[in-house]
């Protein structure tokens, strides 16, 4: 039933009844479940006259869904004995006996409710049965062993036993030096269950084995002797996990089409489930009695598809059961509330491009490593597609032995800093705040709180507030630990300061890749150009639309805040780790982690930094011609910005990076340095060239010359001509360029053909004028040169 019973929706079965119309004046017995008493009970009717027989007193009807299973025995003599049990137990508990034989024979069966409207579809029956009693011949089998402490155990049986065999102590012996139990006792509330008093204590962690023989039950059929493991112990976070996900099954490789979700017991203990949570992103699930065994699987899926899965083991089935397919948050959680596992998935954990499409599972590794992350995932590479209810096909020894490491910090106001580690840590030795201390007078927070419940980050309050262009230093002790207790070695020294508003061209676009292999990803690197510390949280990337003249894709760099310093180079992209393994990050605490980029094509676009006003800091538009004429591929190759006193919308303001060694591994880039191409400064002189022998092989020596100029004033436009040393024009560099007060050009030492030019001696023809007809020549000469 899917309601509240109450004295206007609740439920009769008749059992017997001499009339048709169960609404109307007959004779007979019924079982009433609810009513003003929330319970169940067994009434007699004489006419319009309603007697309880039998007050049920255990099984509750108070709940919003009720499930109830319900056994009425009546011997010839009128001997009546109600039974029940609700969801939550498989055994029936007797809810009493009486004696009345008023009616010994009857015509009718049936089910009569009572209700209001809006419960008019809320009662269910299923499986009745009325017929001669049904002898029970099975012998009562042991369901659990639960080691409460080290002197009590509780056994719990699949039915009623007798008290005089239940509560016979030789019928318990443990081994390894306990023997027979001191005392057993049948529970007064529960005759399926047996509480059993030890003489001497159990070892914590030690093994044993408890035989049980000689149990009855109430029909005299004797159990065999059974033996079961037991063992002192305490489940901890970690021994409960969620060991392999089946979040994408389409298409499906040779498993049923459904989504699954394993957990692994690798404790010693068997372990009920019973009131158990599954939190699947914000859509919480109860557990129902199951006991997972020690070094034992059970499987969770959508309770439509319990045929499909419980071939494969013990099965829970919940309702609405539903995986996300990219990306998701899974937390399990015991009884109490504690945390056994809590895991933040991704397909990056597949570990395989291919499989990640569907129809693979993703299985941990080392389930003793149960807080590692990607590192501890791979896709199946059992031929079925997953191992439900097996060990996994990727199962192997891969500890954790790495220290937590402190990534950055956040300011989030003036007296309050956000920590972010590496990994998740222990709560109670990252929360001692007698490990974080500020400079300046600062001292220790006075409140930490965590970030629930991956433990990967802390909020650090203190009781003084920070001052503006001030620059401290939180100190971080040793000694904090991940959750496989690996300690932080050494002391964290993190600077910080109050962050200050970016204005236009305080933070500039330094590099950009946006050609990446296909296994790589692009990134954006941005230099600190100011004397500022500047927080990214309240800037985006964004790419702007020609046709609808607005921004567009429009991404949150660092939601949770992320501190730029003066003169630093940082990288923004949604793969450091890729970056990391295809190029040398110098400074890999500068890569910035982005859930999200704006799109960038291989061939063509344009990327903009821009604040929360819309207003842009810097931009640039890319095409894939602006690389090196002669480079091969410009794949992993970035372009690096040659002057950050030049625009970044002048195309000419930007080359391949070097690519030494670009036979070997293919990349080119300096991401958090900087750039291996780079234009110097302009000369005192009205024009000059730098340097004075250049070799175009782009391995980030001299591989541009860089003709600078620096005007009197300006409106000047310039027309500039390369000509070989016969005279013969090869290369236009300016056909009518608008000049600034001061710049460069570049000639990256291809003619206008885009071949390489021949080594020699070039000369640099230039005629600039105003418009006040002011008219002049200037002549540069230059040697383009080769390596030998």
């Amino acid at each position: 039933m899917l309601i509240i019973v109450s004295a206007n929706n609740h439920s009769r079965i008749y059992l017997a009844s001499d009339q048709s119309d169960l609404k109307g004046n007959l004779n007979g017995y019924f079982v009433q479940i609810g009513g003003t008493n929330d319970k169940i009970g067994l009434w007699r009717q004489d006419a319009d006259i309603l007697t309880e027989i039998i007050a049920g007193t255990i099984i509750s009807t108070g709940n919003s869904t009720n499930q109830l299973f319900i056994k009425v025995i009546c011997d010839p003599s009128g001997n009546w004995e109600l039974f029940a049990h609700d969801q939550n137990s498989s055994a029936y508990v007797l809810e009493g006996i009486t004696t009345d034989n008023t009616y010994s024979s009857a015509s009718y069966f049936g089910v009569f409710c009572k209700f209001t409207s809006s419960n008019s579809t809320k009662f269910y029956f299923d499986d009745f049965y009325v017929g001669s009693i049904i002898v029970d011949v099975d012998p009562p089998v042991v369901e659990s062993v639960e080691v409460v402490d080290a002197s009590n155990i509780v056994v719990k049986f699949d039915e009623v036993v007798t008290k005089l065999t239940a509560n016979n102590a030789q019928n318990y012996v443990i081994d390894n030096g306990i023997g027979a139990v001191a005392s057993a006792f049948r529970n007064g509330q529960d005759s399926t269950m047996v509480n059993l008093s030890l003489a001497s204590p159990l070892l914590y962690e030690q093994p044993y084995e408890l035989s049980i023989s000689n149990i009855e039950d109430n029909e005299g059929n004797i159990a065999p002797t059974s033996t079961h493991n037991i063992v002192l112990y305490d489940i901890k976070s970690g021994d409960i996990v969620i060991n392999e996900i089946m979040c994408d099954p389409s298409p499906p490789v040779d498993l049923p089409e459904v989504e699954y979700i394993e957990l692994y017991n690798n404790s010693p203990k068997d372990v009920s489930l019973l009131n158990w949570t599954l939190k699947i992103g914000n859509s919480e699930k109860t557990l129902t009695s199951v006991i997972i065994s020690a070094n034992s699987f059970v499987l969770i899926g959508d309770e439509d598809d319990e045929n499909e899965l419980s071939s494969f083991g013990k099965f829970i089935g919940l309702s609405s059961f539903s995986l996300p397919n990219s990306a998701g948050r899974l937390l399990l959680k015991d009884e109490q509330g504690n945390i056994m596992h809590y895991i933040n998935y991704s397909q990056s954990w597949y570990n395989d491009d291919a499989k990640k499409d569907g129809g693979w599972s993703m299985e941990m590794i080392d389930a003793n490593n149960y807080c590692g992350e990607d590192n501890n995932w791979a896709a199946s590479t059992y031929s079925h597609g997953g191992t439900p209810g097996l060990d996994n096909s990727v199962k192997a020894n891969n500890p954790d032995t790495k220290s937590p490491q402190v990534e950055r910090l956040s300011v989030i106001s003036n007296n309050e800093l956000i920590v972010f580690f590496d990994e998740t840590t222990d709560s109670i030795s990252a929360m001692n705040m007698l490990k974080y201390s500020v400079t300046e007078g600062i001292g220790n927070p006075d409140v930490i709180t965590s970030s629930y419940p991956d433990y990967k980050s802390y909020n650090l309050h203190f009781a003084t507030v920070f001052q503006e262009k001030t620059n401290y230093i939180l100190q971080i002790d040793s000694g904090i630990m991940d959750c496989q207790a690996n300690k932080s070695l050494e002391k964290t020294a993190l600077n910080f300061g109050i962050p200050q508003t970016a204005d236009s061209s305080d933070l500039l676009i330094n590099e950009v890749l946006f050609h990446p292999r296909n296994d790589g990803s692009d990134f954006v690197e941005i230099y600190n150009n100011s004397d500022k510390i500047i927080d990214l949280k309240k800037l985006s990337l964004a790419s702007w639309d020609d046709e609808e003249q607005n921004w567009a894709n429009v991404k949150e760099i660092a939601p949770l805040g992320f501190l730029v310093f003066p003169q630093q180079y940082y990288i923004l992209t949604t793969d450091g780790d890729i970056v990391k393994q295809q190029y040398y990050v110098y400074e890999p605490q500068n890569t910035v982690q982005m859930l999200s980029m704006p799109t960038m094509s291989n061939t063509e676009g344009n990327i903009y930094l821009i604040n929360k006003s819309l207003q842009m800091i810097d931009g640039m538009k890319y095409t894939d011609d602006m690389h090196y004429g002669l480079l091969d591929n410009p794949e992993g190759v970035s372009l690096e910005r040659l002057s950050i006193s030049v625009s970044a919308l002048d195309k000419s303001n930007w080359h391949s990076a070097a690519t030494p060694g670009r036979n070997a591994d293919g990349f080119g880039g300096t991401p958090t340095y900087e750039n291996s191409q780079k234009a110097g400064l302009a000369s005192e002189g009205e024009w000059s060239r730098t340097p004075e022998i250049f070799s175009p092989d782009n391995d980030g020596l001299d591989d541009f010359l860089q003709i600078n100029y620096k005007m009197k004033e300006p409106g000047y436009t310039a027309k500039i001509v390369v000509y070989d040393s016969k005279g013969r024009a090869v290369r236009n560099l300016s056909s009518g360029e608008i000049l600034g007060s001061e710049g460069q050009i570049i000639w990256d030492g291809l003619n206008d053909n885009r071949q390489k030019a021949k080594v020699g001696i070039y000369i640099i023809m230039i005629e600039y004028f105003n418009l006040n007809g002011d008219v002049q020549q200037e002549k540069l000469t230059c040697v383009l040169g080769a390596r030998l």
